[in-house]
């Protein structure tokens, strides 16, 4: 049977090792933040994507019976309306705060 014997990492591997962990990390923090709901007999899916001052607001709704509608609030407002059976998808460039998302069961 044979034995495996362990190296100490060096000084060169350890910082890479770091490194590596520090770009994994910073690669991951712009990642979308997404949720789905079933509301108002439709169901609301909305997103925040990117950093403060970059990406995007998102806020589509879907309703199979109503006219309604979706807002995205962020650098601007977006709000759409949409006939029954159709997505409502609202978008707006994601602002430094206050990003905000609704939904209407009406139009």
């Amino acid at each position: 049977m044979k034995t495996l014997r362990q190296t100490p990492l060096t000084m060169t591997a350890a910082v890479t090792v770091v490194a590596v962990t520090a770009v994994v990390a910073l690669g991951t923090a712009g990642a979308a933040s997404a949720q789905s709901s079933s509301v108002g007999g439709g169901i609301w899916e909305r997103s925040l994507t990117g950093v403060p001052g970059q990406g995007f607001v998102r806020s589509y709704y879907h309703h199979p019976e109503n006219c309604h509608g979706a807002t995205a609030v962020g650098t601007h407002t977006e709000r759409v309306n949409a006939p029954a059976g159709t997505w409502a998808r609202a978008e707006a460039s994601r602002a430094m705060a206050n990003n905000q998302q609704y939904w209407r069961n009406g139009c």
